[in-house]
């Protein structure tokens, strides 16, 4: 910068004018506390919101991870996703049973504890569409099911048709019986029609 053109900007800030009481009043508005921010919430009001904000926030990332783990199976997923059926948020548990039956359905070794845990879930999960999810996930493991855990999954579905309180869990019971195609499965569901048991 030429010294003509460096002159000429000191100049121009010189004379600048200053109103010495704007400025006052700026640097006290900054000062101030925002309203809202002045408002107190008892604590447990507030700890209340702050664990529902980080399960929400941290729930998002946790659902995604748990539907993409489905997509490699060979991967060590199944005991994350068992973990998260257990204790995660519905958000979370809603997407494990899919992820578990696509990491089970590689081998027997990996179907057994993906179905004990999707049993375990289906008998004591609070959330309908989680229980339909174990539901569909028990009928996608069971050709990879030893003979006395495809009993047990029959029976489960069974008592899930009977007795879940959710009529959109007791039709996710019934169309997976179904589907199994074993004769006498199909023969116990007629013989539960007939005795006007379900219709």
């Amino acid at each position: 910068m030429t010294d003509d053109r460096s002159q000429q900007k000191d100049q121009g800030l010189s004379s600048l004018s200053v109103d010495p009481d704007l400025l006052a009043r700026e640097l006290a508005a900054e000062d101030d506390v925002d309203p809202l921010d002045a408002i107190q919430l008892d604590d447990a009001e507030q700890d209340s919101s702050l664990e529902i904000a980080r399960a929400c926030d941290n729930a998002y990332v946790r659902k995604a991870a748990a539907w993409s783990l489905g997509n490699f199976p060979d991967a060590p997923v199944l005991n994350p996703l068992i973990r998260a059926l257990q204790t995660d948020v519905a958000a979370v548990r809603l997407w494990c049973p899919g992820s578990l039956a696509e990491a089970g359905s590689r081998s027997p070794v990996k179907a057994d504890p993906a179905a004990g845990q999707l049993l375990v879930s289906l008998r004591i999960d609070s959330e309908a569409v989680v229980r339909s999810n174990c539901i569909w996930a028990l009928g996608r493991l069971m050709d990879q099911l030893v003979q006395p855990r495809q009993a047990e999954i029959v029976e489960a579905l069974v008592s899930a048709l009977l007795h879940d309180g959710e009529i959109s869990v007791r039709d996710e019971a019934r169309t997976a019986l179904e589907q199994l195609e074993d004769p006498l499965v199909l023969e116990r569901l007629q013989a539960l029609i007939n005795d006007g048991f379900i219709l």
